[in-house]
């Protein structure tokens, strides 16, 4: 469409020249959708892997649905007047409106999910049993030899951790060393938050060590890692995603994201028989295989990456 076309469109919208159907259809809904799928597949994605600000995309498309919605409105109200005694009628306009703020209303709702960050899995600590997606938890960070660039990360990996973890660093002395070793102790959490302090650790040439325990999506820390140790009692548990949000079901596949960490475990040089069984385990179980079959595996590593 041209854009002398394009405005023309747009004003004849605008003052309610537009019949109710085409005004509902093709001037709401579909740029509703439009944003709603760009919401849900690309901006929240960004939001939980730390990419882009929470607020700033809230804000955003707050601004964006709400702008649509009194568009609409103040465009159906005004071919209600230039119609008289024609297709529109009052009650139409009336049920127009009301279906437009009923999907307003779904749209706020939807935004929930840009600030918690509802696209978790489920975690599984053998001494609290189940627990899913624990997104108001986050790990504690702390020094354990800053001279040599040595820190920990305990507790489980909740919205944030990342940013978190950037922002302690970023508070340290300016005598502390960058960090060399990151000491986990964790039951898991989001994996996109795992994913974020994974990158930060294989960005930073970071080497990664557990002397308690690394379950679920604590592994895609510690497999960045460019060595990997772990004390002889220290045990390492995998299992199955499964998402917990109805609303983030429709948009992600488990089965998918499990495909992309795999790929981490295989950058990570861990012998692909192994990283085809970490996901084998249900969703509520957990495998933990023994330290001979990590070392096997080269997940335990001690050599150079390749």
């Amino acid at each position: 469409m041209k854009p002398d076309s394009c405005i023309s469109y747009l004003k004849s919208y605008w003052f309610g020249q537009h019949s109710i159907r085409r005004t509902l259809l093709i001037n709401f809904l579909l740029p509703t959708a439009c944003v709603f799928i760009a919401q849900k597949l690309v901006l929240q994605p960004l939001v939980a892997t730390n990419q882009l600000p929470a607020i700033t995309v809230l804000v955003i498309l707050f601004v964006v649905y709400l702008g649509l919605a009194l568009t609409v409105c103040v465009a159906l109200n005004r071919h209600q007047r230039i119609q008289s005694g024609g297709y529109a009628t009052n009650g139409d306009v009336v049920f127009a409106n009301a279906a437009v703020l009923v999907a307003f209303i779904y749209l706020l709702i939807s935004l929930t999910d840009v600030l918690t960050g509802r696209t978790g899995e489920v975690t599984v600590n053998a001494e609290r049993g189940l627990r899913i997606n624990p997104s108001n938890e986050n790990p504690t960070y702390s020094e354990v030899d800053a001279e040599k660039g040595i820190y920990s990360l305990s507790g489980t990996i909740g919205i944030g951790a990342t940013s978190r973890f950037r922002a302690f660093l970023a508070n340290l002395p300016t005598t502390s060393k960058k960090p060399a070793n990151l000491i986990l102790d964790s039951d898991g959490g989001n994996i996109f938050e795992a994913r974020g302090l994974a990158k930060f650790v294989r960005s930073n040439n970071v080497t990664t060590h557990v002397d308690r325990q690394c379950l679920s999506a604590c592994t895609l820390v510690f497999v960045s890692g460019n060595q990997r140790t772990a004390d002889p009692q220290a045990r390492f548990g995998f299992h199955a995603y499964r998402l917990d949000s109805k609303s983030a079901q429709v948009w992600l596949d488990s089965n998918e994201e499990q495909r992309k960490d795999m790929d981490i475990f295989r950058h990570s040089n861990v012998d692909p028989d192994f990283v085809s069984q970490i996901y084998q385990s249900a969703p509520d179980a957990l495998w933990i295989p023994s330290h001979s079959e990590l070392k096997a595996a080269r997940f335990l590593y001690s050599g150079a990456q390749q």
